[in-house]
C-alpha cells in the first residue's frame, strides 16, 4: 500500500489540486453571490432609511402645523369644539406619519441585519478561497521538492487542510440564486 501511494503520489496530488481548484472557484462564486445579496440589502436599507427620514420630516412638519393651528385658532377666539375638531384631524395625520416613520425605521433595521449577515457569509467564503490557495501552494510545493520526506509533508499538509476547509465550507449557508 505504501509503495502504491509513492508510485501514484503525483497523480493523487494532481487530483487534490484539481479538486481544490474547483472548490476555490465554487467558494469564490458563492462569496460573490453573498456579496451581491449584501449590497442589495444595504441599498434597500439605505432607501428605507431615506424614506424614514422623509416621513420623520413630514411628521415634524405636521406636528408643528398642528401646534400653530391650535395657537392661531385660540388667537382668533374659536370655540373649543372648532379647535378640537381641527386639532383632531391634524393629530390623526400626524400619528399616521409617525407610524410610517417608525415602520420604515424598523424595516431599514431588518434589511441592515440581512445585509450584515450576507456580508459575514461572503467573508467566510473569501476565507475559504484564501485557505484553498494555501492548499494549492502546498500541493504545488510537494511536486517541486526533491526530498521524499518533504514531498510527503507538503502533500499531507495540503490534503489535511483541504479536508478541514472543505468540511467547514459545506456547513456554510448557501446563497440563493
Amino acid at each position: 500500500m505504501h509503495s502504491w501511494i509513492e508510485n501514484n503520489r503525483e497523480t493523487i496530488v494532481g487530483i487534490l489540486l484539481g479538486m481544490t481548484t474547483v472548490a476555490t472557484a465554487f467558494a469564490t462564486f458563492a462569496g460573490g453571490l453573498w456579496n451581491s445579496t449584501s449590497v442589495a440589502n444595504y441599498s434597500k436599507a439605505i432607501a428605507e432609511i431615506n424614506h424614514a427620514n422623509t416621513s420623520y420630516l413630514e411628521y415634524s412638519q405636521s406636528f408643528l402645523q398642528q401646534q400653530l393651528l391650535e395657537l392661531q385658532m385660540e388667537l382668533q377666539q374659536k370655540t373649543d369644539a372648532e379647535i378640537n375638531l381641527a386639532s383632531k384631524t391634524i393629530e390623526q395625520e400626524t400619528n399616521a406619519l409617525k407610524k410610517e416613520y417608525e415602520d420604515s425605521g424598523e424595516q431599514a433595521e431588518i434589511l441592515m441585519q440581512k445585509a450584515d449577515s450576507a456580508n459575514g457569509a461572503n467573508d467566510k467564503f473569501a476565507l475559504a478561497s484564501a485557505l484553498y490557495a494555501i492548499v494549492l501552494f502546498l500541493g504545488s510545493m510537494s511536486l517541486l521538492v526533491h526530498s521524499m520526506r518533504s514531498k510527503i509533508l507538503y502533500s499531507t499538509l495540503a490534503a489535511c487542510l483541504f479536508i478541514v476547509v472543505f468540511s467547514w465550507m459545506i456547513f456554510l449557508p448557501m446563497p440563493s440564486l
